[in-house]
């Protein structure tokens, strides 16, 4: 008996973090309070929250320990497709992090949609990836990948049509 325990009393399941760029780039859902030792065994030191705040608010003690910063995108759920100045300031704001070597864990509500459209959009910009390899790239790292097509259209319009600018702005 001594080995069996009940169910309740199992540890937690480890949340399904996946590295999208080793050591630099994490993507996930929307984290939970027992996040936080998986946050941080990652080094992460800053959150890239794409829900609003009404939508997923971030427990304190997550807010406590890591740099926060929201760039809200609409899902396939809402009543709008996202812009493609609201996917350019969440791809300006994971650049500029990275830039300042600061690891990033990015999420949406499932870590479905929105935010691995962001890697993607991501590793085209700046890691030089088109938009096939990167959407197999995400597919392969975080196999929940599944942004829609009206989405995937945002990202060759910016890709396209978005110019190379950064958000300097002082919530980073």
């Amino acid at each position: 008996m001594g080995r069996w325990r009940h169910r309740n009393s199992l540890p937690p399941a480890s949340p399904s973090i996946d590295w999208v760029l080793q050591g630099e780039l994490a993507i996930g859902p929307a984290p939970r309070s027992d996040f936080l030792p998986h946050l941080l065994g990652r080094r992460i030191q800053v959150i890239l929250s794409l829900c609003s705040e009404m939508e997923r608010p971030l427990p304190k003690e997550l807010s406590d320990r890591f740099r926060c910063v929201r760039a809200p995108l609409p899902d396939s759920h809402y009543a709008r497709i996202m812009e493609v100045e609201e996917l350019a300031e969440a791809v300006d704001i994971l650049h500029w992090n990275l830039l300042k070597r600061r690891p990033v864990y990015i999420h949406c509500l499932a870590g479905i949609e929105r935010s691995p459209l962001v890697c993607v959009a991501y590793l085209c910009r700046y890691r030089q990836m088109d938009l096939l390899e990167a959407l197999n790239w995400m597919a392969h790292v975080h196999p929940p990948t599944r942004p829609k097509k009206t989405q995937i259209q945002v990202v060759q319009h910016y890709l396209n049509h978005a110019p190379h600018s950064f958000n300097y702005d002082l919530r980073l």
